[in-house]
């Protein structure tokens, strides 16, 4: 046991990965969607966000909702691509969640498609090699090797997502 140390489900990385699961799940997920909606960095400046943030405000709608149609809002118009390229890789995940794939390999393109695992190798520090272990070690947590199907994947989300929400209002 480690004193003093960063509880796992405390560890920036793992609530990034928690994120980017939830947001997948749950469009509407607006606090974490934006935990990661330029994290890896995607040239998103914190003055886009927040635009963003303010117009789903005012207009009563999801934060993901506004980003995943910017062009039908001049304030965000500039970063259009970038939004576009956040909410594709978004979507493309969701889509895989039809495909019966096993929850390893769903898991596996996560890190992957978010860029997640590219941001931490490349630069090869230590802190960066046990955030990657940290995420790989969520993997095991998170999947059940023989299991497949959205249903599934969703179930074993949800009971993780609970499972952290638990341990997140207890410590």
């Amino acid at each position: 046991r480690v004193i003093g140390g960063t509880r796992f489900f405390d560890r920036a990385e793992v609530k990034d990965m928690l994120s980017y699961l939830c947001v997948i799940n749950n469009r509407a997920d607006d606090l974490r969607l934006k935990r990661i909606i330029n994290n890896p960095p995607r040239g998103l400046g914190p003055k886009s966000v927040e635009t963003a943030v303010r117009l789903a405000e005012a207009e009563g709608k999801s934060l993901y909702s506004v980003v995943s149609d910017p062009y039908s809002y001049g304030p965000i118009e500039k970063s259009a691509m970038k939004l576009l390229n956040f909410t594709a890789i978004i979507e493309g995940l969701a889509e895989l969640l039809d495909t019966g794939m096993t929850l390893t390999d769903f898991y596996d393109e996560v890190l992957e498609r978010s860029g997640y695992v590219a941001m931490l190798e490349s630069k090869p520090t230590e802190e960066n090699k046990t955030r990657l272990e940290n995420v790989r070690e969520l993997r095991g947590l998170y999947t059940v090797r023989s299991s497949s199907g959205s249903a599934f994947i969703k179930f074993r989300f949800n009971r993780l997502n609970s499972a952290a929400d638990r341990y997140n209002k207890h410590n």
